[in-house]
C-alpha cells in the first residue's frame, strides 16, 4: 500500500516536470524566434525605435534576453 502510493507519487512528479519541461522548450523556442528576428532586424539597418515599436522590446531588453539564452545554451542552469 505505502510502496504503491510512493510509486503514484514518484509519476505525479515526473509528470509534472515533464510538463515544465515542455513549457520551457516551448518559451524559450518563441525567445529565440522573437530574438532571431530582431537580430535580422538590426542587421538590415532598423531603428531600434521601430523595433521596439513593432517588437516592445527596446535594445537593453533585448541585450538581456539574449545573454540568457546563450548562457541556456550553453547549459548554465541559472541562465533563466
Amino acid at each position: 500500500m505505502l510502496l504503491e502510493k510512493i510509486d503514484r507519487w514518484e509519476a505525479e512528479i515526473l509528470e509534472r516536470g515533464i510538463e515544465r519541461g515542455i513549457e520551457q522548450g516551448i518559451e524559450q523556442g518563441r525567445q529565440e524566434g522573437q530574438l532571431g528576428t530582431i537580430e535580422k532586424l538590426v542587421r538590415t539597418g532598423v531603428a531600434w525605435t521601430t523595433i521596439e515599436a513593432a517588437t516592445g522590446i527596446d535594445e537593453r531588453t533585448f541585450d538581456r534576453l539574449k545573454h540568457q539564452l546563450d548562457a541556456a545554451d550553453d547549459g548554465d542552469p541559472d541562465a533563466t
